[in-house]
This record gives structure tokens, C-alpha cells and sequence, in this order.
């Protein structure tokens, strides 16, 4: 005899700007570069450093009966004019986070959606959250 044990798929909804996503897997990067320079016995010192701000990209499934059509046109204007909006992910705030990349790929069931937003701002827990 074989078992089947079913686990529901990790979703956590989110809202952009009216368009309403269900994520299976998000990521996030932050980058601070290092300016080096070589000093006397070829000893390298780092001279600059500054923070490049934050990428967080998303992926998952439009929810039902989101058209595909509108949604697309919601993203190209966000993306157009650099709207800079809070994005909320499982309890952190993206601050001030502007869309730099969308993707929307629809295929027999539900549209899969990629988001990729840029902040120059730290993320924060958002207001109620606690660090566990």
C-alpha cells in the first residue's frame, strides 16, 4: 500500500498597489561595496564603503479572477513612473521601495507573477512585529 501525505503549499498574500499576489518564495539582497586601494608593501586598506540599498524580488500566483490584463497594465505604470511605495513581506517593511522588474507569465491556471523592487532605505519590522 502507498501513503500520500498532502502538505498545504507556504503562501503568504501580499498587496501591491491593488494587485494582490500570493508568495511561494521571496528573497532578499543587500550589497555594500568596498573601495580598496594598495598602500606601501603592497598592504590593501579599504578607503570607502557605502551601502547600495536593498533588492527584494518575489514570485507566486495572481489570487483568482485577477485579470491578467489589468494587472499587467497596474505593474508597467508602477514601473514607469518609479512609484516608491512600503512593501510589507512576513512581518518587514521595505520602505520607499520602487518596481524595477516585473514578470507575468500566464499559463492554463493561474498567472505567476515576478516583482523585483529596489530601496535605498534599511528594512524594518513592521509595526507590531517582534523578533523571535
Amino acid at each position: 500500500m502507498t501513503e500520500v501525505i498532502l502538505q498545504p503549499m507556504q503562501c503568504c498574500p501580499v498587496e501591491i498597489g491593488g494587485v494582490r499576489l500570493y508568495l511561494s518564495k521571496w528573497k532578499m539582497n543587500g550589497v555594500r561595496v568596498l573601495r580598496e586601494q594598495c598602500h606601501s608593501g603592497n598592504a590593501a586598506a579599504v578607503t570607502a564603503s557605502y551601502p547600495k540599498g536593498t533588492r527584494l524580488t518575489m514570485e507566486g500566483k495572481l489570487a483568482p479572477r485577477q485579470g491578467t490584463a489589468l494587472v499587467t497594465a497596474a505593474l508597467a505604470k508602477r514601473l514607469s513612473e518609479g512609484t516608491k511605495e512600503d512593501v510589507q513581506v512576513q512581518g518587514l517593511t521595505f520602505p520607499a521601495a520602487v518596481l524595477c522588474a516585473y514578470t507575468l507569465t500566464q499559463d492554463g491556471s493561474a498567472a505567476e507573477v515576478m516583482l523585483q523592487f529596489y530601496t535605498e532605505q534599511v528594512p524594518v519590522m513592521a509595526e507590531g512585529e517582534a523578533y523571535e
